[in-house]
This record gives structure tokens, C-alpha cells and sequence, in this order.
């Protein structure tokens, strides 16, 4: 993944146009859509929702980026490991 990928991405997400997302970055919009479909390709997700007048980004997947899918939230089973043992009275 190239840095140069992420800033075109961000330029379409704020343009919503490849034309006018690739003249902001001063690069043809066969550039812009070219990194970013590497991009897509290399993340193995839609990124763009590609349209005749328009681009819209897609919408995250409910289980592709959410703590839960990832296992980083904490369950009840992980806080009774985690809670420090009960003081002897």
C-alpha cells in the first residue's frame, strides 16, 4: 500500500468525482482510478461504489472493521480474568 493510494482515496472521498478528485491531485483520472483499484485489490474490499456521473465510497461491511469482529472487545468471560482476585477478609 503507497501513501500516494490512501491520498487519492481521500481525494475521492471528498470530491465524489474521479475527474475532479484526480485534477485536485494534478494526476490524470486514469492514475486515479488505477491506485485505487490496486488499493482495492490489495485490501480485498469495494472502496468505490463506481457510477457514470459519480463515485460514491461503500459503506463498511457491519463485521469488517468493528471491534467485535476483531476480538478487542471485552466479554464477561475475559473481565472475570482480567479482575484482580478478591481481597481475604
Amino acid at each position: 500500500m503507497l501513501l500516494t493510494q490512501l491520498e487519492y482515496f481521500d481525494a475521492l472521498a471528498r470530491e465524489r468525482h474521479f475527474g475532479r478528485a484526480a485534477a485536485s491531485c494534478f494526476v490524470t483520472t486514469s492514475t486515479m482510478s488505477e491506485a485505487v483499484r490496486k488499493l482495492e485489490a490489495e485490501l480485498g474490499v469495494p472502496l468505490v461504489n463506481r457510477g457514470r456521473s459519480s463515485s460514491r465510497t461503500s459503506p463498511p461491511k457491519a463485521n469488517s472493521c468493528s471491534p467485535t469482529s476483531a476480538g478487542s472487545s471485552p466479554t464477561a468471560a475475559d473481565s472475570s480474568r482480567t479482575s484482580p482476585p478478591p481481597a481475604d477478609t
